[in-house]
């Protein structure tokens, strides 16, 4: 999470990594950027 929020100046950043945690195993960058949008 600090590291979307430093690097990515995403202030949702613990809800994103929530979300990436819960959404395992990603295998593409696709699904990455569905679970990214969904909690966004």
């Amino acid at each position: 999470a600090d590291l979307i929020f430093e690097y990515g100046e995403e202030r949702a950043s613990r809800r994103i990594a929530r979300a990436i945690v819960n959404a395992r195993p990603i295998a593409t960058a696709a699904q990455l950027a569905a679970v990214i949008e969904k909690a966004v």
